[in-house]
């Protein structure tokens, strides 16, 4: 294990500080950067830790296959030992939680490439679970070409099958010009297909009918998978220009992006300090508007009794480890948070643990206060809009089976949902204004469904 700790180490430096000290050793300056040449090295610290990544999720793959078998094994036996069993089950869920930190280093790849815009990643990713294989031919055909780009220093080509959250495309290409997507096809039977497809764009046929009526199962299937894609594509392309459009899933569904009306603030100033504290006396506290409540503990506090005593700063509701981020999709990964590189390695490994928790009954006074008409759900609304909601991104958040309904419309309620308690939480946006802006854009939408009726 410490031999792991070690590899993400040099992962976390990698992804943030490496292209940083090369360019300065090699005369950049930071005071007057040149881009272009600073891009450069930052690509070159992502080409690194893209292939580093590939090497241990591969050798994770093999442990994990082999406790897998001997989980398999043991249970096959007529009398099987359950202690040896618990053991090989505790191994997977460590395995799997091993793979799930390099996927969040890629995603912390990805988030520096689209500026930490959440509202356009969040449109990359499409809920699909499970990951893709990285051995398989297809896998082995989009390295090919990843590295055949990534030999330009001007160019990163991040591998999206190695992420958790980037779902849309094979790769993804950073270059000075903007970012392009690529769809990597390989085979007889793909070759096949796209130039059937082509055929049908260049001569204005209907794609969708002329490939129902090919006879060829196998080709016909791939073509469709094809077709697919290519609609979730142009959906994506669609959204990220208009601002809104179908869900690439759900045709009956509609995104709409909406930025920050107010210009967002972090506190991450406040975690720091936290930890800093933490060093001192075992443990540390702070409180950011009456609603977010931080604590960060060290030795035996990390064991029950730091977590107690926020929840009674929270009035009972729920508080969270800040390393469950490395679960959460489209949420500012731990590895782009501004703290310094060793405190983020004291994070991973539990050196200190950082709990954050909501005052709800505050975010409801305080969304009032603003103006907004926060309110608890009855048990049955909150029924209703989980019945209603095709997304599990927006889950509502619930406590004793009621949720907080922040805004209601002619066209229906909206309730606070995982987007929300993401940014608060794992984000750590500041929380007033956070609620501000969900205030405002709530307006607007009844304003629009006002314009809309007369």
């Amino acid at each position: 294990m410490n031999e792991y700790f070690e590899n993400i180490k040099e992962l976390t430096h990698l992804i943030r500080n490496y292209g940083v000290e090369l360019y300065v050793k090699h005369g950049g300056s930071l005071e007057n950067p040149n881009p272009y040449e600073f891009c450069k090295f930052c690509n070159k610290g992502f080409k690194l830790a893209q292939l580093k990544v590939i090497k241990l999720l591969r050798q994770e793959n093999d442990k994990t296959k082999e406790i897998k078998e001997n989980y398999k094994l043991e249970r096959s036996k007529s009398q099987s030992n359950k202690e040896e069993l618990e053991k090989l089950r505790t191994e997977i869920k460590l395995a799997e939680l091993r793979e799930t930190l390099l996927r969040h280093v890629m995603d912390s790849i990805a988030w520096q490439l689209y500026g930490g815009k959440r509202e356009i990643i969040a449109r990359y990713y499409l809920e699909e679970e499970g990951y893709p294989s990285i051995t398989d031919q297809g896998f082995e055909a989009t390295l090919s070409l990843a590295n055949k780009i990534n030999s330009d220093p001007s160019k990163f080509a991040l591998i999206t099958d190695l992420t958790e959250n980037i779902q849309i495309g094979d790769i993804h290409i950073w270059t000075p010009e903007g970012i392009e997507l690529l769809e990597v096809k390989t085979g007889e039977k793909n070759r096949i297909a796209i130039e059937l497809l082509g055929f049908y764009d260049l001569n204005n046929l209907k794609p969708k009918e002329r490939v129902e009526k090919i006879d060829d199962i196998n080709l016909k299937e791939q073509m469709q998978r094809i077709l697919k894609q290519k609609g979730k594509m142009q959906k994506t392309v669609k959204i990220l220009k208009e601002g809104v459009g179908e869900y690439q899933k759900n045709d009956e569904s509609k995104v709409r992006l909406h930025e920050s009306l107010i210009q967002q603030e972090t506190h991450h100033h406040e975690i720091i300090a936290a930890i800093q504290e933490s060093k001192e006396r075992g443990w540390g506290y702070r409180c950011v508007g009456a609603i977010t409540h931080i604590g960060a503990y060290r030795g035996h506090y990390r064991f029950g009794g730091g977590k107690e005593t926020l929840l009674k700063c929270t009035n009972g509701y729920p508080v969270y480890d800040i390393r469950g981020s490395t679960g959460i999709t489209i949420g500012e990964p731990i590895f782009c948070k501004p703290f310094p590189e060793e405190m983020i390695h004291d994070i991973i490994t539990s050196e200190v643990i950082v709990y954050i928790g909501l005052d709800l009954d505050n975010i409801i006074k305080f969304g009032n206060d603003f103006g907004g008409s926060f309110r608890w759900s009855s048990k049955k609304e909150l029924h209703e809009a989980r019945e209603l909601s095709p997304l599990k991104a927006r889950e509502t958040i619930d406590f004793k089976n009621r949720g907080i309904i922040i805004c209601e419309t002619k066209n229906g309620k909206g309730f606070m949902g995982s987007g929300l308690l993401c940014r608060l939480v794992y984000d750590h946006l500041d929380p007033w204004i956070e609620l501000a802006n969900r205030i405002i854009t709530c307006h607007k939408l009844s304003e629009e469904k006002s314009s809309e009726e007369e």
